[in-house]
């Protein structure tokens, strides 16, 4: 709704599913979006959630997956694993005719 919008609720929701998340020993947070749900992608990309898939519903249309690491030892790993994939495709462009 509207009138709801720009006051950090949505933020807070995050939060709070992020801390319980950690408290019950969870190592990563992941959602489906819809596609065209631009403020929830938005607000979700600011949170630290990157996009790891897509995918698509019959009921739903365009999902978008995200995910967010839990804790600074898991987001080291996904971070190199994620300059690992970087440096793939920018050898792979250079290569290309």
């Amino acid at each position: 709704l509207p009138q709801f919008r720009r006051q950090g609720i949505y933020t807070r929701l995050m939060a709070t599913v992020e801390q319980r998340a950690i408290e019950l020993g969870c190592n990563e947070v992941t959602s489906f979006q819809r596609g065209t749900n631009a403020p929830v992608l938005i607000a979700k990309l600011r949170a630290g959630y990157v996009i790891c898939g897509t995918e698509f519903s019959l009921e739903m249309g365009l999902l978008v997956k995200m995910a967010k690491q839990l804790g600074p030892a898991r987001e080291r790993v996904f971070g190199a694993r994620m300059d690992s994939i970087d440096q793939a495709i920018e050898l792979t462009r250079k290569n290309l005719p």
